[in-house]
């Protein structure tokens, strides 16, 4: 019978809600056979219960189904959605997705233990191999032999691990590593075989399957996928460490990774077996030789801007030396002299008789720098260049003749920078460099351990805006010295306790503060001290070598790898102790 009206009119209700959701033509068409199949001929009453099951008419109502409702856009309960066999079908697969993730670190464990005990019993290992080998054979002659004890204790563990779908799947879930490694070896030692009947039978495309078979082994290898996922996230967490503690040291990042690398330098260094002043005069002469390398870079680029401006105007240079002479109180006087033959010449000097705090035994080496600016007449971009060298080249350790060079020779190359375009770009590493070699003139002539401290720092972490002019400046002293002088410094660095600069200082300060109040928050000392941070990323450096090492040996091949842990595996049968 067809529907009534009050039925149609629900059905199109029931219709057009599917249809805002977006559901299928096949799936719109089942529910609407459905409803007609059970609602066909019976007449819903206006105001009349909806409740299937209930009597309408005399008639009931077909009961839908949970799905039917869900499709119907109806009402259904979370409990009753989860008790449905498909649900729970769906929750148990994921239960055992979660056992079997939860299982890997022990059956990784039990996987290492399979690997060390070839690794540290090769002997015994290869005797067991042999047992299981004879065993086998004798299985094939009548009779009980004295081998096949072992090979009977192989199959049945092979049997309980991977005879039928219920053991496979219990494989899978409480022995992940280990199922993994297991099928990475079948794949490698069928693939072995493949290209063995491919090489006898000269049969290329048998050669090629075995060839891809072994290649599908060494990639599902457990520890090839684990090393394949670890690297980056071990180099991305590494870096992040080095970085934090370069920053709650005080250090800085360089000094972290050297900790880590360990050079003999590093070491050496550490243990206090080399001084400050020494890493200071083995880097100065590479540094002399840098700065000359990059004045020659740097000259080659302001020869080409020559034609720019013929001559620079040396008045501001003049006038910035009388003045400087007059703050120092430093006159100049002149004295006539007459020749032989009667010719009269005035010769220019300088009086120091009442200059505030020049040395005497400083005057002459002042005397010859003022009279080098004073004769200098070529005042070319290039000229005034050298100028500013050569007064480069001049350092006191008197403090007031540091401060009148610096004054005269700021001058000098401020008139540079204002005059030839690109100037202070071309200069910016040669300044640098030139500033540094004071630096260490000053240390090590004045005997001065906390200026070479300066200078260390500044090495190592100064040209913040170009780690590749310090690279390059490492390996030029490197060069010059042979030694790794990033290391020394690194080294020497790393002995201290108490933190480096102001914020890592704070730090320890808020450390201090935090223990009062939560004793276990001593810890953060630790990440303070560049003494402590570096032991332990010294420790870490030497654990990732080890790894490096391991990986390079016998078990950093997979098919190896793969025959170890079936070996050791077997050496750990309780079987194999009798």
């Amino acid at each position: 019978m067809p529907l009534s009206e009050d039925q149609r009119l629900k059905l199109d209700t029931i219709v057009e809600k599917m249809i805002g959701n977006k559901e299928t033509d096949d799936d719109i068409q089942w529910v609407v056979n459905d409803f007609k199949a059970k609602y066909s001929g019976v007449e819903l009453p206006v105001g009349a219960p909806e409740a299937p099951g209930q009597e309408i008419g005399g008639a009931p109502i077909p009961e839908q189904g949970l799905e039917q409702r869900i499709r119907a856009g109806g009402e259904f309960s979370v409990e009753e959605l989860i008790q449905t066999p498909e649900v729970q079908k769906r929750m148990e697969e994921i239960k055992g997705a979660g056992r079997t993730i939860a299982n890997i670190p022990g059956s990784a464990l039990e996987t290492g233990k399979a690997l060390g005990q070839a690794v540290i019993h090769p002997i015994e290992t290869t005797k067991n191999i042999g047992k299981l080998l004879l065993g086998a054979v004798q299985k094939v002659i009548p009779g009980e032999q004295e081998y096949e004890k072992y090979a009977d204790a192989f199959g049945k563990a092979m049997i309980e691990r991977y005879g039928g779908m219920e053991n496979l799947n219990k494989t899978i879930e409480t022995d992940p590593v280990g199922f993994a490694m297991d099928a990475a070896s079948l794949f490698t030692t069928a693939g072995a075989v493949l290209r063995g009947v491919g090489a006898v039978s000269k049969a290329g495309a048998i050669t090629q399957v075995g060839k891809k078979m072994a290649e599908v082994g060494t990639k599902i290898d457990p520890l090839t996928l684990a090393g394949r996922a670890v690297k980056p996230v071990y180099a991305g967490v590494k870096r992040g460490v080095e970085e934090v503690t370069g920053l709650t040291t005080g250090a800085g990042r360089t000094v972290m990774q050297e900790a880590g690398r360990r050079a003999p330098e590093f070491v050496a260094a550490r243990k206090g077996l080399v001084e400050a002043r020494d890493i200071a005069d083995e880097a100065r002469m590479g540094i002399r030789d840098f700065a000359e390398k990059k004045a020659t870079a740097y000259r080659q680029k302001l020869e080409a801007v020559r034609g720019i401006k013929k001559e620079i105007d040396a008045k501001p240079i003049k006038e910035r030396i009388e003045n400087s002479l007059k703050e120092y109180g430093i006159e100049r006087s002149q004295k006539m002299e007459i020749s032989r033959g009667g010719r009269a010449t005035i010769s220019e000097s300088f009086d120091y008789s009442r200059a505030a705090g020049i040395p005497p035994n400083e005057e002459p080496y002042i005397t010859k720098m003022l009279n080098i600016v004073d004769e200098w007449d070529d005042f070319t971009p290039a000229g005034l260049d050298t100028l500013k060298r050569k007064v480069d080249k001049f350092y006191s350790p008197s403090s007031e003749s540091r401060a009148l060079i610096a004054k005269i020779r700021d001058k000098i190359r401020q008139t540079l920078i204002d005059e030839v375009p690109g100037y202070e770009a071309m200069t910016k590493e040669y300044k640098f460099l030139a500033d540094m070699q004071d630096d260490i003139v000053k240390a090590l002539s004045l005997q001065d351990s906390k200026a070479a401290d300066t200078v260390m720092r500044k090495m190592i972490t100064g040209i913040k805006e170009s780690s590749d002019l310090r690279r390059q400046l490492m390996d030029e002293i490197k060069g010059v010295s042979g030694r790794d002088i990033k290391a020394m410094i690194a080294g020497y660095m790393s002995k201290r306790v108490i933190p480096e600069g102001l914020i890592a200082r704070m730090g320890m300060v808020g450390a201090a503060y935090g223990t009062i109040l939560n004793p276990s928050m001593i810890t953060l000392f630790g990440l303070a001290s560049p003494a402590i941070v570096t032991s332990f990323l010294g420790g870490l450096g030497r654990v990732e070598k080890i790894a490096a090492a391991a990986a390079k040996g016998p078990l950093g091949k997979a098919p190896l790898r793969q025959a170890g842990f079936q070996a050791g595996r077997i050496g750990l049968m309780p079987e194999m102790e009798q």
